[in-house]
C-alpha cells in the first residue's frame, strides 16, 4: 500500500506541478502554500530538470541534420544522420562534488548547511534521509531574508559553480569518475551519453 500511495503522490506532483506549470515564479508561489517544505526542493529540482530537458531537446531539434521523432519511436528522441539518440540529461554527480570538495579541504555540503541552520536556529526535520535534509535545508536557508543567509547561499552556490565550471573546463577527471562509478550498469545503452 505504501509504494502505491507514494507512486500516486509522485504522479500527482509530476502532473500538477512539474509538467503543467511552465512559469518558475508561479510554481514557487503555488508550492509555498500547497506543499510541505520537505517536498519543495524535490519539486523545484524535478521541475528544473524536466523543463531543461525539453529546452535542450528543442535546441537539438532546431539543427538541420536532426530528425525529431515527436514521441513516435520508443526511447528515441531524435535521429542525427540516421543515428537514433535517446537524450539523457543528468545532474552533476553528488559523489563527484563530494570528492572535489574533499580535495579542496572543504566540509561536506550537508555539514555546512546543518552548521548554518544550527547557528541561526533554523529548524528542519532531522528524521529524513540525507537527501531530504539537504533539500529541506537548502530551501529553508534560501527562503531566509537575513543578510547572513543571503551571503551564505551566495557563497554556497558560488563554490558549487566553481567546481562545476572547473570540471567542464577539464572534464577528464569527471569522465573517469563517471565510468568508474556506474558499476554494473556500465554498459547499459541508456548510460552511454552524458549531457551537462
Amino acid at each position: 500500500m505504501g509504494g502505491f500511495y507514494q507512486n500516486a503522490v509522485e504522479q500527482t506532483i509530476v502532473n500538477n506541478y512539474i509538467k503543467k506549470i511552465q512559469d518558475f515564479e508561479k510554481l514557487c508561489k503555488l508550492i509555498e502554500n500547497d506543499i510541505n517544505p520537505r517536498l519543495r526542493g524535490y519539486i523545484l529540482c524535478s521541475w528544473y530538470n524536466h523543463w531543461t530537458s525539453i529546452l535542450i531537446e528543442d535546441m537539438f531539434k532546431d539543427h538541420p541534420n536532426i530528425l525529431p521523432t515527436i514521441g513516435l519511436v520508443k526511447k528515441v528522441d531524435f535521429f542525427w544522420n540516421n543515428f537514433p539518440f535517446d537524450l539523457k540529461v543528468t545532474y552533476f554527480p553528488k559523489g563527484f562534488m563530494e570528492l572535489k570538495r574533499k580535495k579542496k579541504k572543504l566540509k561536506p555540503e550537508l555539514t555546512e548547511l546543518k552548521n548554518f541552520a544550527k547557528e541561526h536556529d533554523i529548524l528542519f526535520n532531522k528524521g529524513g534521509n540525507n537527501d531530504e535534509i539537504f533539500f529541506e535545508l537548502l530551501t529553508r536557508i534560501s527562503e531566509e531574508t537575513t543578510n547572513d543567509a543571503k551571503r551564505f547561499i551566495k557563497e554556497f552556490n558560488e563554490k558549487r559553480k566553481e567546481i562545476i565550471l572547473e570540471s567542464v573546463k577539464d572534464p577528464t577527471e569527471l569522465i573517469k569518475w563517471l565510468y568508474e562509478e556506474q558499476g554494473i550498469r556500465r554498459f547499459d545503452a541508456a548510460n552511454r551519453f552524458f549531457w551537462f
